[in-house]
């Protein structure tokens, strides 16, 4: 049954005596073990800690910086915002706290933070919340996935309905692209099944948000980031069909 549901369950439960992580703890968890098993294994430091993660340990927060101590690398991925995707109710804070992990310094911008994304292709700074989201899908890489998963998390912190709803349009077809990450490719229905879910969160009001799962597998599979026009489309489509006087008029998902 190829289902959000059926997807996330694959993720293995929390270990006996410790309080239950959600599914986007397990993903993440997923990542960091993903790269540290390509940290160099004749690596002296952080030896010991490495070893029992990649052996069944925890990885706990302290062994994480231990290991992010040594390992830029690993200390990267430490540092990407992937519990924006949890659903649950996050305290504001905690939110807010998420979305300036990559904040550097405020800009000339109004309302706008100065962000700098790591591994850009054309090395630029990028102003965040960005006038033009497109820039950020243009990208087709993880970075401009999580820039614009903080977008989508920042505009319902603000109550800004109009950004969020099309902040998630963008969010959803910079998919294929953030599944390539050598990080995340062997999570990839992961990460499309964690996102389908967080596009709930949209308001009833809106259109929804929906993924089309196999046209972003197919995108993925071929190594290909989404180009309008070029590229078959992640999203599901919808068109509207007037209905009699006495019915709601329908919104039918082309599938």
């Amino acid at each position: 049954m190829n289902t959000v549901h059926s997807e996330l369950g694959d993720l293995a439960p929390g270990r006996r005596g410790r309080p239950p992580r959600s599914k986007v703890d397990l993903f993440r968890e997923r990542v960091l073990m993903t790269v540290l098993a390509q940290l160099p294994s004749d690596a002296p430091q952080c030896q010991s800690d490495r070893s029992a993660a990649l052996c069944g340990a925890p990885l706990t927060r302290k062994r994480e910086v231990r290991i992010a101590d040594h390992f830029p690398v690993f200390a990267e991925v430490c540092r990407w915002p992937l519990h924006l995707l949890e659903t649950r109710s996050l305290k504001p804070s905690r939110l807010r706290g998420l979305i300036e992990t990559y904040e550097c310094e405020p800009s000339y911008l109004l309302s706008h933070r100065r962000i700098e994304l790591p591994a850009s292709s054309d090395g630029q700074v990028v102003f965040f919340p960005a006038r033009d989201p497109a820039s950020l899908l243009w990208r087709g890489d993880l970075y401009g996935y999580l820039a614009l998963l903080t977008q989508f998390r920042l505009s319902e912190l603000n109550g800004d309905v109009a950004t969020q709803w099309t902040t998630a349009r963008y969010l959803a077809r910079s998919l294929p692209g953030a599944c390539q990450h050598p990080a995340i490719a062997r999570n990839a229905r992961t990460l499309i099944s964690l996102t389908m879910r967080l596009l709930r969160l949209l308001p009833h009001p809106c259109i929804p948000v929906r993924i089309d799962r196999h046209q972003t597998l197919a995108l993925v599979r071929s190594g290909l980031s989404y180009r309008a026009g070029s590229t078959p489309d992640p999203l599901v489509h919808y068109t509207m069909r007037t209905c009699t006087s006495g019915e709601a008029t329908l919104l039918i998902p082309h599938c």
